[in-house]
Order: C-alpha cells, then sequence, then structure tokens
C-alpha cells in the first residue's frame, strides 16, 4: 500500500488497521502489508466511495 505522503501522521494507524482487516479474512494465515512510494500517490487514486467516506469522516476531498 502507499500513503499520501512519507511524514504521515497516521501510518502506525493505517498498516495496523489494515494488517487486522486483512488477517481476519477467512482462509488468511499470514499477512505481510508493505509500503511502497512508486507510483508517487495522486487524488486521482480516490475512488468515489473512498470520497464519500473520507468527506462523511470530515476530510474534505477536492
Amino acid at each position: 500500500m502507499t500513503l499520501t505522503y512519507t511524514g504521515c501522521p497516521a501510518r502506525k494507524m493505517l498498516l495496523s488497521d489494515v494488517q487486522s482487516a486483512v488477517s481476519g479474512v477467512d482462509g488468511v494465515e499470514e499477512c505481510d502489508v508493505r509500503l511502497v512510494w512508486s507510483p508517487e500517490w495522486s487524488i486521482e487514486f480516490i475512488t468515489d466511495d473512498g470520497a464519500n467516506a473520507l468527506e462523511a469522516f470530515g476530510v474534505s476531498v477536492p
């Protein structure tokens, strides 16, 4: 996965949440979450559902 920028203050929380969600899937015995920085994150990566969820959380999406 990638983050919006390398200094993201939610890094630990996001990694932990993804680890927990994937580990909770039936049949998954192991999960290794890795951060990647290429391609660089872009606003175009946000789906309509993602934008709606962010707005419901109080984050404005351009």
